[in-house]
């Protein structure tokens, strides 16, 4: 993957926590549950991961994800 794409692919993820923080953010907070933002933000870099896995090198995706290369073959 060309430094351009993973910039692409890891801006993405970004946008993806972003999003998911901010749905989750009130909720987390008035139930003082903070582990929801976490569990929300880990999903959506599941997910990620698990649409990329085939067109991006594991190296990369674990990379950009911080999931380990067993977790990404795991999704």
């Amino acid at each position: 993957m060309t430094p351009k794409a993973m910039d692409v692919v890891t801006r993405a993820i970004n946008e993806v926590n972003q999003k998911v923080l901010a749905e989750t953010r009130e909720d987390a907070l008035a139930e003082g549950r903070v582990e929801v933002r976490a569990e929300g933000i880990a999903e959506a870099t599941k997910k990620i991961a698990k649409a990329l896995r085939n067109n991006v090198e594991l190296n990369e995706l674990s990379r950009a994800t911080g999931l380990t290369i067993e977790e990404i073959r795991n999704l």
